[in-house]
């Protein structure tokens, strides 16, 4: 037969004085910002990686310089336009921050049939600048570029790239 719970028979102890948990209070918002800035860029990168939205990506640009610097080669790892507003606000914004066209590895332009000739001239000199050209020519990490253009644009396409150049680290170009 098996001792029932106060058989004198199985040796006991007296049970231990129940222990206060002490907890800890919850940090405050600007704490936490402080802690995350005391992690290393490198586990920043990563966590960044992670964000599933850009725009979460570009608040964390905002948060401030350090993190601005951290950021921003995320954010402008991989780059879509698909609107030419798009395009040209970026291209743009290079004029300020050329820096940020080194950041760019992947590369896709998918515009709509008629809007891919709205970025063509720069200007309207005898030597236009080709605009996506001189986008491209900010990128020289650039790795993989992807263009999607209607059938009518195939044939000028060429002409993207006759600008000075030099993309030496491009793996892949597909032009569909």
């Amino acid at each position: 037969m098996a001792n029932a719970p106060d058989d004198p028979a199985i040796p006991t102890r007296p049970a231990a004085p129940a222990k206060k948990q002490a907890h800890a209070p919850e940090p405050q918002p600007a704490a936490q910002a402080r802690e995350l800035l005391t992690l290393p860029d490198e586990l920043l990168i990563n966590i960044m990686s992670l964000l599933p939205l850009q725009r979460d990506l570009a608040s964390m640009c905002l948060v401030s310089r350090r993190m601005n610097s951290v950021a921003d080669p995320v954010l402008y790892k991989s780059i879509l336009f698909d609107q030419p507003k798009h395009h040209l606000l970026f291209s743009e914004s290079l004029v300020t921050r050329p820096r940020r066209g080194s950041l760019i590895q992947n590369v896709r332009v998918d515009f709509p049939s008629a809007e891919m000739a709205d970025i063509l001239c720069l200007t309207d000199t005898p030597h236009p600048i080709d605009r996506f050209s001189h986008t491209i020519s900010t990128m020289s990490n650039l790795e993989d570029l992807v263009i999607s253009v209607p059938e009518s644009l195939s044939h000028g396409i060429g002409n993207l790239f006759n600008g000075p150049f030099d993309l030496a680290c491009l793996k892949t170009c597909k032009l569909s």
